[in-house]
């Protein structure tokens, strides 16, 4: 009996001699066998990612703001992120979100930061995953102060 194949593949008519269950199937076109363990056609072009040799179970990493689908073969929208937030850049977890610049996060809100006075900026500081919040300042050009 033949084993289940993944979504977008079929069994291949050239194959005489039966040497184990992978040799016999192939992918659509469109989609390539992913290398991994797992029987997956992944597909060749995959909107909204990057590629990523090392991904599993199908070579891409999804842009910030996006994530894998279930299955691991496409990339969905994040869920809404808290007003105030941006997502976080190559964060490990996919989805992670942290404050904007001039605000503060919290569990699940941001704030605006406080206490910026006037002719001053908010610093662009770098968002990771442990950021809380960015509300550096700096004097605007031709300003000096504390």
């Amino acid at each position: 009996e033949r084993p289940m194949l993944p979504e977008h593949a079929f069994w291949r008519d050239d194959v005489d001699v039966c040497e184990g269950d992978d040799d016999g199937w192939a992918c659509v076109s469109g989609f390539s066998r992913s290398f991994s363990v797992n029987r997956v056609c992944c597909p060749d072009v995959v909107p909204n990612s990057t590629i990523d040799a090392f991904a599993q179970p199908c070579p891409f990493k999804c842009n910030t703001g996006y994530r894998k689908t279930g299955a691991g073969v496409a990339c969905e929208m994040c869920p809404s992120k808290p007003e105030g937030a941006d997502w976080v850049p190559d964060a490990a977890v996919e989805c992670a979100w942290g404050p904007a610049i001039g605000y503060q996060c919290g569990e699940s809100s941001c704030t605006s930061c406080v206490g910026k006075p006037e002719r001053a900026s908010f610093i662009a500081q770098p968002l990771t995953e442990s950021t809380t919040q960015r509300c550096e300042y700096a004097c605007d050009s031709g300003y000096f102060g504390q």
